[in-house]
């Protein structure tokens, strides 16, 4: 979810068990990420996803995101301009 004051990225991770549980990071505002190029449509459902990031102190299933790769692919830490953003 793209909103602020904090995105959210909510993917499923397939347990040992062959369970599926729902899991979310945290990233930074919607209003950053846009000015940084990033987009929701960056994350189609289904692509698989590695996430690097600090673990939450309360929930086991969440953290705040330091870096995501996408599709084995794209790598991206918290602070990747994807284009030149305006400063204001």
């Amino acid at each position: 979810d793209f909103v602020n004051p904090h995105s959210w990225l909510t993917f499923n991770v397939t347990q040992d068990d062959g369970s599926v549980a729902e899991y979310r990071c945290e990233m930074r505002s919607a209003t950053t990420l846009r000015r940084s190029g990033w987009s929701p449509e960056m994350f189609p459902p289904g692509t698989p996803i590695t996430i690097q990031g600090s673990p939450d102190r309360i929930d086991p299933r969440a953290c705040y995101v330091s870096t995501i790769t996408i599709d084995d692919t794209t790598s991206l830490d918290r602070y990747t301009q994807l284009v030149d953003a305006e400063v204001d």
